[in-house]
């Protein structure tokens, strides 16, 4: 889709000469857009000029794609190549101006976004001739490797020894430590046949910052390769690298692990094509080093790379969280905390899965079938997640305590989202009575899509006080009512599809995702350390289908607007006959 005219495009190109941003520019005739630089970028329209900065002149491409301006214009060091290679320009000479993740570009002002990236570019290149983002060279590493077409899928650990590694040849292809790393990558991993190579991984030294002189382009021949392995991989990994398995076959392959300035290493992957004079069975040494060299980008699937984009704290990554029935709710709620980057879980439900839970439980008809719903979940979420640690426990929680099958003093917190009341309140009154508990939190889900809460207390803490039965009071007509649900009381909600065995509130998924986004908010924020005091929290939905069946609702409901609220610690009722009100 072409978003201005061609003309629009060149009236552009035309104004920019005339303002003299770059020196002896000239707009470039359309048949040789792409010919010399700008290959593949699908360019429209495009001039070269050129730059003074210092005592250098820098060549500058700029071309515009049928995109712009959705798109950023391109920008070219044409010098590139003819100089020392720079940070944040890439191999055809493009330079990598903004980051383009929340960047929003006003379509309406297209020559200042041309302007604006051109100074950015600028401001790039200067940067890169003074030698003040070297640095960044490191960090922006296996960008470098992107344009390559051959692709590997790898879990092997960026860590500082070297070592053997095996690369698996098959559909997909892949390069890890062993078997049970490859299959960690992916199911499609796990079933197949694949031929084994040995290859090397070489981590190179931190003294490699320090080298003003290296940039990823240069690692393009064997030459090059092992004067880099001599100068910067430590004596105990050279010691390592001669006592590597031999390996068979005229092409090798290395990963070299290069430092980054941001902590962590990339992985830059390499086939070398020994000739064929050379012993076909040899050990990996630098100096055996010979051939020619092609790279191959390495689809990182490592803890390291897996969890750059988890924003979690430790403290929650090495968590231990049990939850209490794992129905709807349940369901959602581990899958949450799991995604979420909890460590560990321990699911309790004595339930098996049955076919009716399919549309709004978070296992659909992949739980069909299975023994019981802990254990589908377990298999669920540790086929999805890599390195979760998962104890399915199919038994009432009550005797799983009893018996020893559940421990809570190992735990980091217990999420109970049973539904069931009575066992709840039966559940706190025991729990606040025990001093190694962890804190607890309890969810449910209201009607017809009315709402859902989630409520924390027993964290032992300062000043939090309050327990789950502080939420209850007597009522003359009603008997025990929760004063935080939304539905008035002295009403009831279940519903029956064939016999009373099989009775169950009426909400639908939407509604469990919801309650269980809530109570996991709620759990991550305890986990590491953010929640003060013991918050009730609610979202609050629309009533129209809840009043369409003829069910009321409570004067809480009636009080707030539809959304999410948070009542502080202000539950807490005095003269509760669990904890009297106090802290817990």
């Amino acid at each position: 889709m072409t978003i201005l005219s061609q003309a629009r495009y060149d009236i552009i190109l035309d104004d920019l000469i005339q303002d003299g941003i770059l020196e002896d520019a000239c707009r470039l005739p359309k048949g040789r857009l792409g010919d010399v630089w700008g290959k593949g970028r699908s360019l429209v329209s495009g001039l070269e000029g050129a730059w003074q900065i210092g005592s250098t002149r820098v060549r500058i491409g700029v071309g515009l794609s049928a995109g712009f301006p959705l798109r950023l214009p391109d920008i070219f060091h044409l010098s590139h190549g003819e100089e020392a290679l720079l940070p944040h320009v890439e191999e055809d000479g493009r330079i990598c101006c903004f980051d383009r993740e929340g960047l929003v570009l006003d379509r309406h002002r297209p020559a200042q976004i041309l302007r604006e990236t051109l100074a950015q570019a600028r401001r790039t290149i200067e940067a890169g001739m003074k030698g003040e983002n070297r640095l960044e060279l490191f960090d922006e590493c296996e960008s470098y490797w992107w344009a390559t077409r051959q692709r590997l899928h790898c879990n092997v650990a960026p860590d500082e020894v070297a070592r053997k590694i095996i690369v698996f040849h098959g559909i997909p292809s892949g390069v890890a430590a062993d078997r049970g790393a490859l299959e960690e990558m992916s199911p499609l991993f796990r079933n197949g046949t694949w031929s084994e190579q040995n290859g090397l991984y070489v981590p190179l030294e931190p003294s490699l910052l320090s080298d003003r002189d290296f940039h990823p382009g240069d690692i393009d021949s064997d030459a090059a390769l092992h004067d880099l392995m001599e100068t910067h991989v430590s004596a105990a990994n050279r010691e390592r690298l001669g006592r590597a398995r031999h390996t068979r076959g005229y092409k090798q392959f290395l990963i070299l692990g290069i430092p980054r300035a941001a902590g962590g290493r990339a992985l830059l992957g390499l086939w070398l094509d020994a000739p064929r004079s050379a012993s076909r069975r040899r050990r990996i040494r630098s100096h055996e080093l010979r051939g020619s060299l092609s790279r191959v980008a390495l689809v990182r699937a490592d803890p390291h790379a897996l969890q750059g984009r988890l924003v979690t704290a430790p403290s929650v990554k090495g968590a231990h969280v049990v939850i209490v029935g794992c129905g709807a709710l349940g369901g959602h709620l581990a899958s949450c905390l799991a995604w979420a980057g909890v460590g560990r879980l321990t699911l309790v439900d004595p339930d098996p899965f049955l076919p009716t839970n399919t549309f709004r439980h978070v296992l659909g008809r992949s739980g069909v079938g299975t023994q019981s719903k802990v254990f589908a979940l377990k298999q669920e979420l540790e086929t999805k997640i890599p390195r979760i640690e998962i104890t399915d426990v199919a038994s009432n929680f009550e005797v799983a305590l009893r018996d020893g099958v559940v421990k809570l003093d190992g735990s980091s917190l217990v999420v109970v989202t049973t539904g069931d009341v009575t066992g709840c309140l039966g559940l706190n009154a025991h729990l606040v009575m025990q001093p190694l508990t962890p804190a607890v939190i309890y969810a449910w889900i209201e009607p017809h899509g009315l709402g859902g809460h989630a409520v924390l207390t027993n964290t032992r803490k300062a000043g939090a006080s309050g327990c789950f039965e502080c939420l209850f009071e007597d009522d003359p007509e009603f008997g025990l009512v929760n004063r935080a649900d939304y539905a008035a009381p002295g009403q009831r909600f279940a519903s029956r599809d064939r016999t009373c065995s099989s009775a169950f509130v009426p909400y639908g998924d939407l509604d469990a995702r919801e309650t269980a986004n809530l109570a996991a908010r709620l759990a991550i924020e305890t986990l590491d350390g953010r929640v003060l005091g013991h918050p009730l929290r609610s979202w609050r939905g629309d009533a129209t289908a809840f009043h369409g069946a003829g069910f009321r609702t409570s004067a809480r409901y009636d009080r707030q607007s539809v959304g999410q609220g948070t009542c502080g610690s202000s539950y807490a009722r005095e003269g509760c006959r669990c904890c009297g009100g106090r802290s817990t």
